[in-house]
């Protein structure tokens, strides 16, 4: 495994931290848990985000 380069503060609401304690009780790792689900949101959103960036490149007009 890497070595983390980087830390990163969260904050969740009531209803997270009782997802959280579920989750704990079912013997699963929380902070792979969060890692997984954020790898996936990124790898499914990542594609609309660089073509909303991308259009929004080309209605930028330089004006010299």
């Amino acid at each position: 495994m890497s070595k983390l380069t980087h830390i990163q503060r969260f904050r969740f609401t009531q209803n997270d931290m009782i997802l959280f304690a579920e989750l704990k009780k079912n013997r699963i790792n929380l902070s792979s848990f969060i890692r997984k689900a954020f790898r996936e949101k990124t790898e499914r959103d990542l594609p609309k985000l660089i073509e909303a960036e991308n259009k929004r490149k080309d209605k930028t007009r330089c004006p010299f």
